[in-house]
């Protein structure tokens, strides 16, 4: 597997697997929205066939960051990819200047909390009832890096 920046001829696969991933996935014209704009990068995890095993969106403004979306198709969890993709959007974060980033996570999604963890992020907040479906609160979780 390799892990690569977004191309257009990955929307569809990428469509799929934030539809398989997310109750509250995002449409085809969200993510052409999304991806036409300076603002956001999107990497990929591919695997040799050229199947999609999971992404990672993220966003850049100033020095400050966020994490957007990370997924990892669910036949190829447990096997560390998703901190793989993280450690490639912190790699991409420095390059770029950021310093802070945050994020918002499902409470009951021990597993990434874990993951988030692990590479240096730290609760700050709580959104009350911010997903549907079911609803559930939102934790707020920043990370500081050093450039």
């Amino acid at each position: 597997m390799q892990i690569r920046p977004y191309k257009v001829e990955d929307l569809a696969q990428v469509v799929a697997l934030d539809e398989l991933c997310f109750h509250d996935f995002w449409s085809e014209n969200n993510w052409k929205g999304t991806m036409g704009t300076d603002s956001y990068a999107c990497f990929v995890l591919e695997e040799v066939d050229g199947k999609l095993a999971g992404f990672i969106l993220i966003s850049y403004l100033g020095d400050e960051g966020e994490l957007l979306k990370i997924c990892v198709a669910p036949d190829n969890r447990k096997k560390g990819l998703g901190s793989l993709l993280l450690d490639k959007a912190i790699e991409s974060w420095q390059a770029s200047g950021v310093q802070t980033v945050f994020l918002e996570v499902r409470e009951s999604n021990v597993s990434a909390r874990a993951l988030y963890r692990k590479k240096g992020f730290a609760e700050i907040g709580i959104r009350k009832n911010y997903y549907d479906r079911p609803k559930e609160h939102a934790v707020i979780e920043q990370a500081t890096f050093s450039l």
